[in-house]
């Protein structure tokens, strides 16, 4: 600011918002600048020809006078605020270093545990680090995980014994856990194979009974409406197929003389019509069935290999199902697969009440199975059917 400003004489102050005011002497301008009521971007001027911004003069703004008279507390007020502020800054950017330090330490801390998690499940069973996180229950412990392995197998078994659409997609899920689990991983394949392949199977059966029923529709929109239904599960048969013949594959590398794998090898070849593999694994399922214990998949595998479409199978192949079915059933009652395979026989037999007789408790205990509603469907409309021609006959 130019020194003649504070030289005595009236003086002319234009506010920031354009208001002027008039000033006695540069001494009075000064005392209003200490008591606040001057700011810097305010302006001064002698004649108003010419303006001076008073944050520009050092002599003003710079430093704090001392006038008397006029007491400096707002001056130490705000020279107290900021270094008020400074402290509050300075606490603030300490509190940031701290908690930044301390996610740097979590991050590599979490990372050091995932990492030694993995090592630790990763390397074989009896090294130091795995038996440390075991002992610490950071991992479960062999038996822990054999337990959980079996039950996992147990819930998937009794699932696939129902056959119902979903009870398979439950055995796959269970299937699926175990093998996770990493135990014997070769019986697990195995199992996946067959339930997969049995899943297909259902999905078939379905798709050809929604394909029938279209012929005979006359509703262009209902007929339509079976035709996609029906392709649908064609598309879903395929992709189980290949999921089976992957599992397969596996448990032929991991075990291949195992029963679950012959079992499996069997179904695989049966379902996706592989005329070329089916006999060599029937026989072998045979010969194993034959050398050891009966078991009831075994049996009712062997059953639907003898006949898996019982309406095109001559008489010797529906017998010879049927006797392997009735062993099964005796090994394992609640074998629910083996009862609607034994109601598909009857039907092909023209047995329509031992039909109805396996089927009508299925439906009992579980009305949303899909397959025994259209056997029993069938069966009736066999049934009436059949009585519409006796009266007919009838003189």
């Amino acid at each position: 600011m130019n020194d003649t400003l504070l030289d005595p004489g009236s003086l002319i102050i234009r506010k920031s918002n354009g208001r002027m005011y008039s000033c006695p002497n540069a001494e009075t301008l000064k005392k209003w600048i200490a008591e606040g009521r001057l700011r810097r971007d305010d302006h001064v001027s002698k004649k108003g020809d010419r303006w001076f911004r008073l944050g520009d003069s050092p002599d003003l703004f710079g430093r704090p006078a001392s006038y008397p008279g006029i007491p400096h507390a707002k001056a130490k007020k705000k020279k107290y605020r900021d270094e008020e502020i400074d402290q509050i800054v300075d606490a603030f950017q300490r509190k940031r270093r701290v908690r930044n330090a301390a996610l740097w330490i979590g991050g590599a801390a979490l990372v050091a545990v995932a990492l030694g998690y993995s090592l630790a499940m990763i390397v074989p069973g009896n090294n130091p680090l795995r038996s440390f996180a075991e002992g610490n229950g950071l991992l479960p412990g062999k038996g822990t995980a054999e337990e959980a392995h079996a039950q996992l197998l147990g819930m998937a078994q009794r699932h696939y014994d129902r056959g119902d659409i979903a009870d398979h997609e439950r055995a796959e899920d269970f299937l699926i856990r175990a093998r996770a689990l990493d135990i014997d991983r070769g019986l697990v394949d195995g199992e996946l194979a067959s339930v997969y392949a049995s899943h297909a199977a259902s999905m078939i059966r379905l798709s050809q009974d929604e394909e029938l029923a279209a012929k005979s529709e006359e509703d262009p929109e209902a007929k339509g409406h079976l035709l996609r239904a029906s392709l649908n599960k064609r598309t879903s048969a395929e992709e189980l197929l290949a999921k089976a013949r992957n599992h397969l594959a596996d448990a032929e590398r991991a075990a291949p003389a195992s029963i679950a794998t012959l079992r499996a090898a069997a179904a695989v070849a049966r379902v996706s019509g592989d005329q070329s593999r089916e006999p060599e694994a029937t026989i072998a399922l045979e010969r194993v069935t034959e050398l050891g214990p009966e078991d009831p998949q075994t049996l009712l595998e062997l059953a639907l290999a003898a006949a898996p479409y019982p309406d095109r199978a001559d008489n010797e192949a529906l017998e010879l199902a049927e006797r392997r079915i009735d062993r099964a059933l005796a090994l394992s009652p609640e074998l629910t697969r083996a009862r609607i395979h034994l109601a598909r026989v009857h039907l092909a037999r023209g047995s329509l009440d031992l039909a109805q007789q396996e089927l009508e408790p299925i439906l009992a205990a579980m009305p949303s199975y899909e397959e025994a509603q259209r056997l029993v469907s069938r069966s009736r409309s066999v049934i009436a059917t059949e009585a519409i021609v006796a009266e007919v006959a009838s003189p």
